[in-house]
């Protein structure tokens, strides 16, 4: 560690901590200096005295010294010297490219060759933004959440339609319904969750009328609860559901609730084996629809007239819609693997950055599934699980390991600015001001979407639109503290996939249009198609517009890494119950959000501004 001359040492070599890449941009800064001033930054003598200038003082700046030398080569060297390792530049390159002319990417560029991942977050300088921009880019993304609070009362389930009663009240609510008609509510596992009932928001959202868009009954959603002797171990899913474990053993039971605890439903799995001596008894039709609010003497026996679920036509569909999402997945994979062996074979694959992509959803799938699974103590149960959700987040990160090997090469020939900010993340420069910079934007426009959505979706209690629902709260926001956590680690790992895949349409846009304009066009069409709604045509193909210019101006001026930004923060904002009314039981869940979006704004702004004050101007070191 302490090999060298300790005159161009950095302070972490002369302390003999760690020593590595910043510790030779330090000697490259104290070579520089000399070159530009002919005097050495620092006077001491000893190694001793040279840790303490290094540690305690700054270099007289350049400037000083000598006359006609360049702001731009000040910073540079200055940066290089700074005493903190993280707060210089990341590489050669990075220096190089802050020099007067120094651009390297440019060069590379015209000379037709692939700019290394290095090179590309070397490129555009520094990125710190001034104190008024900054600011006014905070102010903004906090009004709009602000907007976004007032807008909940009418664009979220649970603003239109609240939930008086917690999941845990009203499942003992439903043990008590099934102690009183003579069930066995002693089940050895049960798991309750909040329900959405779209069939009667649409219904309701179709037939408006002018006291309120959702009635108080059955509401937006309904408690849905499973009781059973045995584990309740999911077959396809990390979450129970009504099907899944199927309710095929005795003594299952299965009842729905509406928030007021009124019955909506209920199933029973009768015995296997019945005993043929004894008669089946009658459900006692008084005792059960005596949980409900209807009026038994109105009731008429009717005969059934819907098809069974399992008809012929039906088979045909469910196989179609089975088949074709797995033809598109082996297609995408098949050119993955071509065009990803071909930038291995020629050396421009970013081997780092995709292992660190695909690492990152690994790790968030692997957690997300950790909190949001409904464990069983049957060892084979869980096993089993264990194996299905690992799989599964195991090919989610092949998936995209291999889709940033196929794609991310010919983004960083043909449009490397987007790829800046994000590769710098990927280098671990987390405190980069372009890396703030690129996340306090990205925020900005995660919010603005959120505003969108909530102002398009809370229409019709305003104007006369019919076929609008609210927005959904995710289940798992309902569920607890372990289901919250879960689903913003999915929402983590789905910001961190979403500009791999849209990177890959903004590819295929610059083959079929080559130059960078048309080609954002193009990118935001395909948006646009792909965000149109079944509900409201015309109000949600306003809103898919939107969102698409919005989401192709983020991407293609802004780069990934505010795209990023963006996805998690309007995720935040679209599945958590962020509301005004923060004494209810979710509350909690709305303030987790609202921290969320506070701290990424947070970070966002404070290390945009870089080494400057928030207040004021940034005075130079003496």
């Amino acid at each position: 560690m302490r090999e060298g001359t300790p005159a161009y040492m950095a302070p972490e070599q002369l302390a003999s901590r760690a020593v590595g890449v910043p510790s030779d941009i330090y000697a490259l800064g104290l070579v520089l200096y000399e070159l530009f001033t002919g005097k050495t930054a620092f006077t001491a003598s000893t190694p001793a005295e040279m840790l303490r200038e290094r540690e305690h003082e700054s270099p007289l700046p350049p400037t000083r010294l000598v006359d006609g030398i360049d702001d731009a080569t000040e910073r540079a060297i200055l940066r290089c010297l700074e005493s903190d390792p993280a707060l210089r530049p990341a590489s050669a390159l990075a220096v190089a490219a802050a020099l007067p002319g120094g651009d390297p990417l440019a060069a590379a560029l015209a000379a037709g060759e692939t700019p290394s991942p290095d090179m590309v977050a070397a490129s555009g300088g520094k990125g710190a933004l001034r104190p008024a921009v900054a600011w006014a880019l905070l102010a903004s993304s906090l009004l709009l959440t602000l907007a976004t609070l007032g807008l909940s009362s009418w664009s979220k389930d649970v603003g239109v339609s609240p939930l008086p009663r917690s999941a845990d009240a009203l499942a003992d609510h439903a043990r008590d319904v099934l102690r009183s008609l003579g069930y066995d509510e002693s089940a050895d596992d049960s798991v309750c969750w909040f329900d959405r009932n779209y069939d009667y928001l649409l219904w309701e959202a179709t037939h408006p009328h002018p006291a309120r868009r959702i009635r108080p009954w059955p509401g937006a959603l309904s408690l849905v609860c499973r009781f059973s002797p045995r584990p309740l171990a999911p077959y396809t899913k990390a979450l129970v559901t009504e099907d899944d474990p199927p309710p095929q053993l005795s003594g299952m039971v299965t009842i729905r609730q509406a928030p007021d605890g009124e019955l909506l439903g209920l199933t029973v799995v009768p015995p296997q084996v019945e005993d043929t001596r004894a008669s089946w008894p009658e459900p006692d039709w008084a005792a059960v629809l005596g949980q409900t609010r209807l009026d038994v003497s109105r009731l008429l026996p009717v005969p059934p007239r819907w098809t069974p679920p399992a008809g012929g036509g039906q088979r045909l569909r469910v196989m179609l819609q089975r088949t074709l999402p797995q033809v598109i997945v082996a297609g995408v994979l098949t050119v993955g693997v071509i065009l990803a062996r071909r930038n291995l074979r020629l050396g421009r694959g970013d081997r780092r950055g995709a292992l660190r992509v695909a690492g990152a959803v690994a790790l968030t799938s692997l957690v997300s599934w950790v909190l949001e699974t409904h464990h069983v103590a049957e060892v084979s149960s869980e096993w089993r699980l264990f194996l299905a959700n690992a799989s599964l987040g195991l090919f989610y990160a092949g998936f995209v390991w291999l889709s940033y090997m196929a794609l991310e090469p010919y983004v960083r020939r043909r449009w490397p600015s987007i790829l800046v900010g994000w590769n710098r993340v990927l280098a671990g420069q987390w405190r980069d001001p372009l890396v703030g910079r690129d996340v306090l934007r990205g925020s900005l426009a995660g919010t603005l979407l959120a505003v969108i959505h909530h102002v398009a979706n809370g229409a019709p209690a305003w104007l006369p639109l019919a076929g609008q629902t609210p927005i959904p709260v995710d289940r798992l926001v309902l569920g607890g503290t372990a289901e919250m956590g879960a689903l913003f680690v999915s929402a983590i790992g789905i910001a961190i996939i979403t500009p791999v895949a849209l990177s890959g349409v903004l590819f295929l846009a610059r083959l079929v249009v080559d130059r960078p304009g048309p080609a954002a066009a193009l990118t935001a069409l395909v948006l646009i198609l792909g965000n149109l709604g079944t509900e409201n045509f015309g109000l949600e193909s306003v809103v898919a517009v939107m969102s698409g210019v919005v989401i192709a101006l983020v991407l293609t001026r802004y780069g990934l890494l505010a795209l990023s930004s963006m996805v998690l923060v309007a995720q935040v904002l679209f599945a958590f119950p962020v509301t005004l009314e923060l004494g209810r039981w979710y509350g909690g869940a709305s303030i987790f959000a609202l921290v969320v979006v506070a701290v990424v704004l947070a970070y966002g702004f404070r290390t945009a501004l870089g080494d400057q004050p928030a207040f004021g101007r940034a005075t130079r070191a003496e």
